[in-house]
């Protein structure tokens, strides 16, 4: 498995992309459809990740496998999500403010997407300053080439995290 990113990226209003560049939608129809609320994937251009933590550090990894992974039941919280790569543009990973934009290097074609996140929404509870220092929360996305199905909630253990699959599926408002 290759790594892509690995490092701390800063969430704002709980929010951090991967998209094509210049084709990002901001839009609430990002989760449309979908049965999980962390990886919003019905816009064709855009994954829009969920963290927990409104605003400040998280960590995250992106990584690329060339087969399905293992489930590492390691994760809390673990969704998965389809993904198609145009033939045209540059994929990569953006902030909320866009001041990040770290390019994310795979081939056209049809991929399933795996995020998954420990302490979601525990950093909440801690000091912005030392949560800065230290990151709480941590994610994960791994794509893989695949056939296009469904997204799919794998596992869920947080509060916090249902909160979000229920919004998504239109049970909250």
């Amino acid at each position: 498995m290759q790594t892509i990113f690995d490092g701390v990226l800063y969430a704002h209003y709980r929010q951090a992309y991967i998209h094509i560049k210049g084709t990002y939608d901001f839009a609430e129809n990002v989760r449309k459809g979908q049965v999980n609320g962390l990886l919003g994937a019905a816009y064709p251009t855009t994954l829009f990740l969920t963290f927990g933590l409104h605003s400040g550090a998280v960590r995250l990894s992106v990584k690329l496998a060339s087969l399905p992974p293992d489930l590492d039941e390691s994760w809390e919280e673990i969704v998965e999500a389809p993904f198609t790569m145009p033939e045209t543009g540059t994929l990569g990973l953006s902030d909320w403010e866009g001041q990040l934009w770290y390019p994310i290097p795979i081939a056209p074609g049809s991929y399933r997407v795996r995020f998954s996140a420990q302490q979601f929404g525990e950093a909440e509870e801690v000091p912005e300053s030392e949560n800065d220092l230290n990151p709480i929360e941590r994610y994960e996305v791994i794509f893989w080439p695949a056939a296009r199905q469904p997204d799919q909630i794998l596992k869920v253990t947080r509060p916090a995290a249902q909160y979000w699959h229920d919004f998504a599926q239109g049970n909250i408002r």
